[in-house]
């Protein structure tokens, strides 16, 4: 599963991950050609640190990850989305 571009700093009261609000996310979403789904499970990351959990529209304005308990975790550094490889040729 490829993972989805992550701010961790940016969540609702609950733990929720916000993902964003369109035009931002649609314009994310399109370079990794994911339709959002109510009740989708995903990965996301910030290139860092990943988890997985369960995506939620909320307030018929934003899309948000609501985390699986005890799903996060540190990026493997040989992953290619790890921020160390990120900026390395292929």
């Amino acid at each position: 599963m490829q993972p989805l571009w992550a701010d961790f700093n940016a969540c609702d009261n609950d733990g929720a991950v916000l993902m964003g609000a369109p035009p931002f996310l649609d314009m994310h979403l399109q370079e990794t050609d994911f339709v959002p789904t109510d009740g989708a499970n995903v990965l996301i990351s910030d290139g860092e640190i990943e988890l997985t959990g369960t995506l939620a529209f909320r307030d018929n304005k934003y899309w948000v990850i609501i985390p699986v308990e005890g799903s996060t975790k540190k990026v493997p550094k040989d992953a290619w989305y790890h921020n160390d490889n990120l900026n390395k040729s292929t």
